[in-house]
């Protein structure tokens, strides 16, 4: 899986369209934070902690390129 990630970028690298020194921000989809605070007597298997991270089965990564971006 490393070495798909690792062909992408260097890809997007020698075709010009980004630099090896571009800033890039990596960020991952497709998950969920519990935002609701539950009570002591709760039941953990339905509710999770407050802030809770969880990562669902098809979760994905995005890779953003800061110095490409277009500044308004």
């Amino acid at each position: 899986m490393l070495g798909q990630l690792s062909i992408a970028l260097q890809t997007l690298i020698e075709s010009g369209a980004w630099d090896k020194d571009d800033e890039l921000e990596v960020k991952i989809g497709g998950m969920r934070i519990s935002g609701l605070s539950q009570t002591d007597s709760k039941n953990p298997k339905w509710s999770p902690n407050y802030g809770d991270t969880q990562y669902n089965s098809d979760s994905f990564i995005v890779i953003q390129n800061n110095t490409k971006r277009t500044k308004i």
